[in-house]
């Protein structure tokens, strides 16, 4: 999967951002999880983004758990 990762302000709301989210993992496949991410090539830009992107996905990810 080679998509890039866009900045959650591009993303409006939380409902939104999930089903993004979900859409992107649907549409995965297992290589994509292979721990090759190439994070180093990223210009500190699109490492913002991404970090930005997976902090969201993980805060969003433990408060479902919780049931919140």
């Amino acid at each position: 999967m080679s998509a890039k990762f866009t900045a959650a302000s591009l993303v409006p709301d939380t409902a939104s951002r999930r089903a993004a989210v979900s859409d992107i993992i649907a549409r995965s496949q297992p290589e994509d999880y292979d721990g090759h991410t190439e994070f180093e090539r990223l210009s500190p830009s699109d490492r913002l983004d991404w970090l930005d992107a997976a902090v969201t996905f993980i805060e969003d990810s433990q408060r479902n758990l919780k049931g919140n």
